[in-house]
């Protein structure tokens, strides 16, 4: 009898362990639900799993907006006007992928500060129009002043850089900018290439560990053994410390240069003895990456 009560008793303790290791929880099937008992180190797993993630997101998140703020934050605007001027004169149209409605875009800062002459003549050339749309106007003029406001110290760095012929890595996107021409170093030849600017970014690249840098797509004229094509190549500027002389960047602004028209005089003078090459020696010249040859009123690309 006293071995009975024992053995009921050790299965009382056990169910109070178990009860007290185990939750509840409803769990609905069609038109039946069932309670049925989760092991609380389960749920304390999912938990921890849960938290996990959400740190994951959250650290994701702010690797993210780092890299909206050195690539450049944006700027909302609600004015089909100033649309129309960045569309239709600049040819900067706004990013209409994260609208937050249909009356709304955004459109980058840099992009806004790079086009602020464009702006500013616009604005001056509205002054003098007799029909003029006033609202649009004085959007233009606050625009205006707000982009100097947030970029008097960028100007006034650019001055000094520009100047002392050195700069920062923080400073590259005011000299090596989109329309700009820049040079740099043949894959093939190592001779220098003239190209210009289309797109710079601020982004990490795909090296181990991944570093910062300025991407550039460049256009350049190849030629293929019987034509000379454009073709789109990309440039990398390394992230680096202090400041650093223009003509050792990767690829470096020619224009900003105390010798720019001898660079700008020596690239049209080999482009056009290449051209004379080619055309006297078909096939020989396989592989060139230059400027272009034919002077027209642009020289170079």
């Amino acid at each position: 009898m006293q071995e009975r009560i024992r053995i009921q008793s050790k299965l009382y303790m056990a169910k109070g362990n178990l009860e007290k290791n185990m939750s509840v929880r409803s769990i609905s099937k069609g038109h039946f639900s069932q309670r049925v008992a989760v092991p609380k180190f389960e749920l304390e797993r999912k938990m921890k799993k849960q938290k996990d993630s959400q740190k994951v997101r959250r650290k994701k998140r702010r690797l993210k907006q780092k890299k909206t703020r050195r690539a450049g934050m944006e700027k909302l605007l609600s004015s089909r006007y100033l649309e129309q001027i960045f569309g239709t004169c600049l040819n900067v149209w706004p990013d209409r992928e994260k609208l937050r409605s249909k009356t709304t875009y955004s459109i980058k800062w840099k992009d806004l500060r790079l086009n602020l002459g464009q702006l500013k003549q616009w604005h001056d050339l509205e002054s003098t129009m007799i029909e003029k749309d006033v609202v649009g106007y004085l959007q233009l003029g606050h625009l205006v002043r707000s982009v100097e406001t947030e970029f008097c110290n960028s100007a006034t760095m650019h001055e000094l850089m520009k100047g002392s012929g050195r700069v920062s890595f923080d400073m590259l996107w005011t000299f090596l900018k989109p329309g700009e021409k820049g040079v740099c170093k043949c894959v093939i030849s190592e001779e220098p290439v003239c190209g210009k600017i289309q797109k710079a970014t601020y982004k990490q690249n795909d090296q181990h560990p991944p570093k910062w840098c300025l991407q550039l797509k460049l256009t350049t004229y190849n030629y293929n053994c019987e034509f000379y094509q454009k073709c789109t190549h990309t440039e990398e500027v390394l992230t680096y410390e202090d400041e650093k002389p223009l003509k050792d960047l990767e690829v470096y602004p020619y224009r900003f240069l105390e010798e720019s028209a001898e660079i700008e005089a020596h690239l049209v003078e080999r482009g056009a003895r290449f051209g004379y090459f080619a055309a006297s020696a078909k096939y020989q010249y396989m592989q060139y990456n230059g400027s272009f040859f034919q002077v027209k009123k642009d020289p170079l690309v």
